[in-house]
């Protein structure tokens, strides 16, 4: 598992940091990643295509309830929603409600390296 905030190189310059992202990308299965906030974050979403690129599939969560409701998927960009291979809209889920759900996903359905 490559958890950015976590794995990149802590006081390193912005391209360090940069290859490091890149490099957890690459060897990823697949991508998970938050949408919440307002717009999703630009470096996630960087990633995200990336990782569509590079054929890795990609899932996306959001627990942001502001704009939870009917047709959630359309309520951030959809060159994230319709290239996700999955999407959960969980507004106001809790760490562990997510973690559940993602896990479910990923046991349930069947997503290939690309």
């Amino acid at each position: 598992m490559f958890l950015p905030q976590e794995s990149e190189v802590q006081h390193g310059s912005p391209a360090a940091i940069f290859q490091s992202d890149v490099a957890g990308i690459d060897g990823a299965d697949i991508v998970v990643a938050n949408m919440d906030g307002a717009d999703p974050d630009s470096g996630t979403c960087w990633e995200c295509g990336y990782a569509n690129g590079k054929g890795k599939p990609t899932l996306l969560f959001r627990t942001d309830f502001r704009q939870a409701g009917e047709s959630d998927e359309a309520r951030y960009n959809l060159m994230l929603t319709e290239s996700a291979a999955v999407v959960l809209t969980l507004p106001r889920a809790s760490t562990e409600e997510v973690g559940k759900a993602v896990i479910e996903a990923l046991a349930t359905r069947p997503f290939r390296r690309g």
